[in-house]
């Protein structure tokens, strides 16, 4: 019972990391033509500042950023804007940071007095898509041992010879269903 249950939660999470590897490539394709973006801003301590969290996608990377302005209450909530990629996206911080940074990799911050505070982190859209597609790679190198040591009359689980006893495995205690072998 415990073995069906992992491999149910196992295929879930390749199913989701595959998913979430195919929207970072279909964002990482679409952001050389649109910047994609969500902000949240909430009421900060004081009246006059917002705080503020945003992720985008443009120019083949991720920019996520955040920190404190001064702007009006009405500028709460959360906010998705979608814009083609012009001239002033080209010339911007964002840009400079995909073509200057090392990999596309950036972090920076700064400051202006009493107005704004802000800090920002770029990753190129290849890092979070090499990062979702570990797992799925780990299991499908998982699967085909197993299938080999199946093959082979060998345990799944340790890799033991069971030709001598073929219904349960005497290294590791795995019961060996008959047609494993077939």
């Amino acid at each position: 019972m415990i073995g069906r249950m992992k491999r149910v939660v196992s295929s879930t999470l390749v199913a989701f990391s595959l998913a979430l590897c195919l929207t970072i490539g279909l964002f990482w394709i679409r952001s050389h033509s649109y910047t994609d973006e969500a902000v949240y801003y909430s009421l900060g301590t004081s009246s006059q500042k917002i705080t503020y969290c945003s992720i985008a996608s443009t120019v083949g990377i991720i920019r996520m950023q955040g920190g404190r302005a001064l702007a009006s209450p009405e500028s709460q909530g959360c906010k998705l804007n979608s814009r083609p990629i012009d001239d002033y996206v080209t010339q911007s911080w964002i840009f400079q940071t995909a073509m200057n940074a090392f990999g596309g990799f950036r972090f920076g911050s700064f400051t202006v007095q009493h107005f704004l505070d802000d800090y920002r982190v770029c990753v190129p859209h290849w890092f979070p898509m090499v990062l979702t597609l570990i797992f799925p790679i780990w299991e499908l190198a998982r699967w085909r041992r197993m299938k080999r040591r199946r093959a082979k009359g060998l345990c799944p689980q340790c890799g033991y010879d069971l030709r001598a006893s073929p219904d349960r495995c005497p290294e590791c205690g795995l019961a060996i269903p008959p047609a494993a072998f077939a």
